[in-house]
């Protein structure tokens, strides 16, 4: 379940538990990135989850000119729109959110807080996303109806 946490200084306050999951808690700040899943969710990867998944050095010094195809041009910036830098400093508990990220999530109305899941993952809320998600009626959230059970139909025979 997502907890409301306040931001102070564009960072906000991690449990031990999450921050031992990207790195050391002795030592410096440790490198994450964000990843904007939906205007408004952003899930957090460690550098060693992102290396996986992305070249790094390609992606921090590709020149659009130098992309053979659109395609791959378009790729490289959808990916710099949705990845954003960022940081866990281990010895304070927090987690910085830097202003791209609100920016990326179209949030102009409340910057001050977010939502945290902090548990298997570490994922982040907005104001605009949650306000959003809890207007949602009922209807559109869940099935008009449930399926029946198996078991029940054939208790019924």
């Amino acid at each position: 379940m997502a907890i409301k946490a306040k931001l102070d200084k564009r960072r906000v306050s991690l449990e031990t538990g999450t921050i031992e999951r990207f790195g050391p808690l002795a030592g410096g700040k440790i490198p994450v990135w964000l990843f904007v899943i939906d205007p408004g969710h952003l899930h957090v990867f460690s550098q060693e989850e992102i290396g996986k998944r992305v070249d790094l050095k390609i992606f921090a010094n590709a020149d659009f000119l130098g992309l053979n195809t659109r395609q791959e041009r378009k790729r490289l910036g959808a990916l710099r729109l949705r990845l954003i830098r960022s940081d866990i400093d281990p010895k304070k508990r927090r987690l910085a959110i830097p202003d791209e990220a609100f920016d990326a999530c179209s949030e102009y109305l409340d910057r001050s807080c977010v939502w945290l899941e902090q548990s298997p993952q570490l994922d982040i809320f907005t104001a605009t996303y949650k306000q959003k998600a809890l207007a949602l009626p009922a209807s559109e959230v869940f099935p008009e109806s449930l399926p029946e059970d198996e078991d029940e139909d054939e208790e019924k025979k």
